[in-house]
């Protein structure tokens, strides 16, 4: 009865110190990948800030995400390669680009 004893605690010490703090951290990261929409800022684990410009979710394989690192300079990259989300887009911003946007197809109205 003692000698089972100990590969009982030691399984349970291994559960409680390496294993469920790294399931609870997927689980995170998960969710925050998960919460990942277009707009928003992100860093990547190559050091880049990059802006999400278009997400591709196939049903094989992992999420795509197209990258904007500066203007016109668009990369390809998978969900794993985000370390983490800087600035999420809020709504303000996606009314004030909008509204940018309706008035640019305006001005563009006016010229024809």
């Amino acid at each position: 009865m003692e000698s089972l004893l100990l590969p009982i605690a030691l399984a349970g010490a291994f559960y409680f110190i390496l294993l469920r703090p790294m399931l609870n951290q997927q689980k995170k990261r998960k969710e925050t990948l998960s919460s990942l929409k277009i707009g928003d800022e992100v860093l990547t684990n190559a050091g880049f800030f990059a802006v999400v410009t278009d997400i591709d979710t196939p049903s094989d394989g992992p999420m795509r995400l197209h990258l904007e690192l500066t203007e016109d300079v668009v990369v390809e990259a998978t969900s794993d390669s985000v370390s983490s989300i800087i600035a999420e887009k809020n709504e303000e911003q996606e009314e004030q680009e909008e509204q940018e946007e309706q008035e640019e197809q305006e001005e563009q109205e006016e010229q024809d």
